[in-house]
């Protein structure tokens, strides 16, 4: 036998004993994850995008508004 066969023939050895209700159980572990991560992430892209606006707002209301003088 090739060394290749011998390798195949490890590996579905390996594959034969294969817990499936394990498998599944750690799959349905990592959806909520997965969705949890990026719901943070559009939480904290959206809150950096809504302080930026607000910060935006801030100034052009800033420059619109009255001029105090022997400010710059």
């Amino acid at each position: 036998m090739t060394t290749l066969t011998l390798a195949v023939d490890r590996i579905n050895a390996r594959a034969a004993t294969v817990d499936w209700k394990r498998v599944w159980l750690v799959a349905l572990m990592v959806l909520p994850f997965v969705v949890f991560y990026a719901a943070r992430l559009v939480v904290r892209a959206a809150g950096w995008a809504a302080a930026w606006v607000w910060a935006a707002g801030m100034e052009g209301w800033a420059a619109a508004g009255p001029k105090r003088e022997g400010a710059g």
